[in-house]
């Protein structure tokens, strides 16, 4: 959604993507495959709400075991 800021970072094999909601409004976004959300350890697929003013950082392998 153009609401949200997406910035992605790499260290060390491993994948940081940074998404910031800056609506007054819920945004859900759509990943393509599975991440971990760092804040919370919950891992994310599919379809994902992110809260108003909020953030969520996924993390993900770069390469595939």
């Amino acid at each position: 959604p153009e609401e949200i800021e997406l910035a992605i970072r790499h260290k060390d094999g491993i994948e940081y993507t940074f998404l910031l909601n800056y609506s007054e409004r819920p945004q859900e976004i759509v990943v393509k495959k599975e991440f971990r959300n760092i804040l919370t350890g919950n891992m994310v697929t599919n379809k994902h709400t992110i809260n108003p003013y909020d953030v969520l950082i996924l993390e993900s392998s770069i390469f595939p075991i």
